[in-house]
């Protein structure tokens, strides 16, 4: 049932402007962020819709240049992605830190403050990872380029590394 894994894209008001953006190499999340839609359920749109291009139209070399751009926009998304998880990782040890700092002072108002950002930079860590998860889980569909940048190669991802 490939259409039911986006459904809520083919059902969506917008659809015609989702797919004019997808075609325009638009970057996923500004399309997400604009529409509303998961990243995970456009992504699988954006795949199975590129992915039934009659032929004749596929060797457009239009096409092969708007694929082209798709795939850097992707790249440059999750490398976005991960250098705002280093930035995330950076906070973390600076948090620890003032944490540290403020247990040895016995200041429970700064310990106290510590640990709610604290608390705050894991739960948005934790959904970065969630979506890096997703993205991941659907490596073995992108191209070659895209699965070097999520896995570091570009063979297909074994199952058990998406456990």
């Amino acid at each position: 049932m490939a259409g039911e894994k986006h459904r809520v894209i083919t059902r969506h008001p917008d659809r015609p402007e989702i797919d004019k953006a997808l075609l325009d190499g638009t970057p996923l999340r500004n399309i997400v962020e604009r529409y509303g839609t998961s990243l995970g359920a456009l992504s699988r749109y954006r795949d199975d819709v590129l992915s039934q291009i009659p032929e004749q139209v596929a060797d457009d070399p239009r096409i092969e240049e708007a694929r082209e751009n798709a795939v850097e926009t992707v790249v440059e998304e999750i490398n976005g992605v991960m250098r705002f998880s280093n930035r995330l990782d950076d906070l973390n040890h600076k948090i620890d830190g003032v944490l540290q700092a403020a247990e040895k002072k016995q200041d429970l108002t700064a310990q106290t403050s510590a640990i709610r950002e604290a608390r705050s930079l894991l739960a948005l860590d934790a959904q970065v990872r969630i979506q890096m998860m997703e993205v991941v889980s659907e490596a073995d569909k992108m191209p070659k380029e895209i699965r070097v940048v999520l896995v570091g190669d570009a063979s297909p991802v074994p199952e058990e590394d998406l456990l």
